[in-house]
């Protein structure tokens, strides 16, 4: 599926749904789908650096990643185009997050590194998230 297609599945959604359905969630945790399916291979569809079904775990999550956030970006901007107004609901994405403790909570290095990975776990999503939700 290209984006082009989640566009007209998430216009079809609209126009069939729309009157009842207030909440819309374009992705639930993109994050997930994109280091699992496309990382570890742990989830379909399984692909990963040595997994059966090929794959490098280096670059296939993060592409997989980008075109997630550019499918959300583009249903949001339809919906808020053609169907917010009229139908009056909100639009929005789930997204996963992971707390990291530094090893030692009296090294420098150790919470700058627990920082640090907090925000490239949830950073690339949160912020076409927020872009979206401003916009």
């Amino acid at each position: 599926m290209d984006r082009e297609d989640y566009k007209k599945y998430a216009e079809l959604l609209f126009q069939r749904f729309g009157d009842r359905v207030k909440f819309w969630i374009t992705l639930n945790q993109p994050y997930s789908l994109a280091s699992k399916g496309y990382g570890d291979g742990s989830y379909p569809p399984g692909r990963c650096t040595g997994c059966e079904f090929g794959g490098d775990s280096g670059i296939e999550p993060y592409i997989v990643g980008h075109n997630q956030l550019l499918a959300h970006a583009i249903a949001v901007a339809l919906y808020r185009k053609r169907y917010q107004k009229l139908q009056g609901g909100k639009i929005g994405t789930t997204l996963i997050g992971r707390w990291f403790t530094p090893l030692n909570e009296n090294s420098i290095r150790d919470t700058a590194a627990a920082k640090r990975a907090f925000k490239f776990f949830v950073g690339w999503y949160i912020y076409i998230y927020i872009y979206t939700s401003i916009i």
